[in-house]
């Protein structure tokens, strides 16, 4: 997993790039997720950067709404918690899961196609 951290963000600190390697290992799992595809999604959002912050007022790795979270397990953990709550109300369906999770609506599906290519 860390290794295709670094195949997609090759400049993605060492340190950063284990740390984030084990939360999503432990929380993707968690959650039933796919890995790939929580690390497809972290890339897409954040290029694997804590810290990033969004003109829409997302922030850290998996760019949540609301209360700031920029420590990486806590934000993995949100992420991947609230990518579940979207495959549960998109009755199993990832893509459709992953336009939610982008847009709030099922319109979002190019964004979706994106992370599920990536994914592979």
């Amino acid at each position: 997993m860390a290794r295709r951290i670094r195949e997609l963000e090759p400049g993605c600190p060492d340190t950063t790039r284990y740390r984030i390697a084990q939360s999503v290992a432990r929380w993707s799992r968690n959650a039933g997720l796919s890995w790939q595809v929580v690390t497809a999604l972290i890339h897409r959002e954040s290029r694997f950067d804590p810290q990033a912050r969004s003109r829409t007022g997302d922030h850290g790795l998996c760019q949540l709404h609301g209360r700031p979270i920029y420590d990486i397990d806590a934000n993995v953990r949100a992420g991947c918690a609230h990518l579940k709550g979207c495959l549960d109300a998109a009755g199993g369906d990832m893509r459709d899961a992953l336009g939610h999770y982008n847009g709030g609506s099922r319109c979002v599906l190019s964004y979706a196609d994106e992370v599920l290519r990536e994914a592979q």
